[in-house]
């Protein structure tokens, strides 16, 4: 299974997310050593590309609404749930959402806990937190959880 899962690996053509199941349900059954699995995860989140995890278009025809309706506005709007503070109530903080695309500085809150996207200039978190953790740094525990 362990070069299976390399050679998809390899190809490019895996959605992340799938993919880190897909390993970890092989190391449970006992198929993979925990070396194996650690290069699997490894590999998986360096060769992992957004176009496979993400409809690409579906994106550039959102962005594309986003930017006609702004233009038509001719004002800019601020984003409620990306607050330009980062010590803002926990509680103002959005869920993190598969599929949506976040940006270096947006926050989000991911099982009990509130991340700071911090992708390079031009580049996305099109990947949770748990899936992608070079993309995100932890802010703070959330306050579900420290009560």
């Amino acid at each position: 299974m362990y070069e299976i899962i390399k050679r998809v690996i390899a190809s490019g053509k895996y959605d992340l997310a799938a993919m880190l199941t897909k390993i970890d349900t092989i190391w449970i059954q006992g198929d993979l050593t925990d070396e194996q699995r650690g290069e699997l995860i490894e590999s998986a989140r360096t060769g992992a590309q957004p176009q496979q995890s993400v409809d690409v278009i579906q994106k550039l025809n959102d962005l594309e609404k986003r930017i006609r309706a702004l233009e038509e506005k001719d004002t800019i709007v601020v984003d409620p749930d990306q607050p330009d503070d980062p010590n803002v109530d926990v509680g103002n903080i959005a869920e993190y959402e598969p599929g949506k695309w976040y940006y270096a500085g947006d926050t989000v809150k991911h099982k009990g806990k509130v991340y700071t996207c911090t992708a390079p200039e031009g580049q996305a978190c099109v990947w949770s937190p748990e899936d992608y953790p070079a993309y995100w740094e932890v802010v703070e525990a959330a306050a579900e959880e420290e009560q």
